[in-house]
């Protein structure tokens, strides 16, 4: 008679505790279909950032309310499962609303005001009036969407769809990869070689079929790679301080290590894209590789003066190397290589005016 009430103590209790695991993963599951109704998205933006608590605080906390409630949910999970709570925490982290594609992206710099970028956030019917009072642009909106077409929601619908169309893979590079031998030449070639080689370190960061960093490049397990990167552009107090007017992935989450910390950008059709880096401080590419060959830039006076090379936030990566001048001349070789010529002479993404 003890062992059936026993039984039946011990089977309540995994009812009750089913019951618990259904209501906080429903609670959980219902605030990220909020959140992702109000940020109109559905999925998870890859913010590689790692795993911690407070990351994810900082980051469900900047959509507000419906942010901060899906964190207070995902907490009562430490209650119950401290185990499957850090598994959540990495996957939210890791997933934290995927973007929905180019719409999704282009309200950022668009709408954003942290960094401020485009500046259009509260200017909307403005902008929406000066497109309405071009004969050509109320022409085209209507016969790609309709009557009474110049709506904002339109206005990002057509951008998304112009961006979808910025495909280039069809540089000298890509062409060698397809069997063209002859579309290199033999300075790029070996300027490849330098480029993937472990002296430089260059693909840890820009990997992949865009030279951009993403999940799964890393080379094993043991490799702790991110997306984002301090790569000692400054080093304003000795302590790896950013100029306030743009910190990087610190200005999001708050986290101090986070400092001057930047997404690694596509190094495709690079060579027509000066100047460089986050905000544009370097002028070429033989000065940016002249900053990684030292490990971090000096800047010797004025305001942002200091050592990024000393920075003790600068990614592990940055270590310097040495190259002779003709190895940096196959390596510019190999960044020339990149640029798809076809794709910049493309009319259909000339101005059609």
């Amino acid at each position: 008679m003890l062992t059936l009430i026993v039984r039946l103590a011990q089977t309540r209790a995994m009812i009750a505790l089913a019951i618990v695991w259904a209501i906080v993963f429903g609670a959980i599951l219902i605030t990220m279909g909020q959140l992702a109704e109000a940020t109109g998205g559905s999925g998870i933006l890859d913010f590689e950032v790692g795993y911690s608590a407070e990351r994810v605080a900082a980051i469900l906390g900047s959509y507000g309310a419906e942010g901060m409630a899906l964190y207070g949910r995902i907490q009562l999970l430490d209650l119950i499962n401290p185990a499957l709570y850090s598994l959540l925490l990495a996957a939210i982290t890791h997933r934290l609303y995927r973007d929905t594609g180019p719409a999704w992206i282009a309200l950022v710099p668009l709408l954003g005001e942290h960094p401020l970028e485009m500046g259009l956030a509260g200017n909307e019917d403005a902008a929406l009036a000066r497109l309405s009072a071009d004969p050509r642009y109320e022409a085209l909106f209507a016969a790609a969407y309709g009557d009474n077409a110049i709506t904002f929601e339109n206005v990002v619908r057509a951008l998304a769809t112009f961006q979808r169309r910025l495909v280039s893979l069809n540089s000298p590079y890509d062409r060698y990869l397809a069997g063209d031998a002859a579309a290199l030449s033999p300075s790029a070639q070996r300027g490849l070689e330098l480029f993937f080689s472990e002296t430089l370190k260059c693909a840890r960061c820009h990997g992949g079929a865009n030279f951009r960093f993403t999940p799964g490049h890393r080379r094993d397990d043991s490799d702790q790679s991110v997306a984002f990167h301090n790569t000692g552009l400054y080093n304003l107090d000795g302590s790896g301080a950013y100029p306030a007017r743009d910190r990087g992935l610190f200005d999001l989450t708050g986290v101090d290590s986070d400092m001057g910390r930047f997404k690694a950008p596509t190094l495709r059709n690079i060579a027509l894209t000066a100047p460089y880096m986050h905000d544009g401080s370097i002028a070429t590419l033989d000065e940016v590789l002249a900053h990684y060959a030292r490990g971090g830039r000096r800047i010797e006076t004025g305001p942002d003066a200091g050592d990024g090379r000393l920075s003790p936030l600068k990614s592990e990566l940055v270590a310097g190397f040495v190259l002779t001048e003709e190895e940096t001349e196959h390596v510019l070789a190999f960044l020339h290589s990149l640029t798809d010529e076809e794709f910049v002479a493309d009319g259909a993404l000339a101005d059609p005016f």
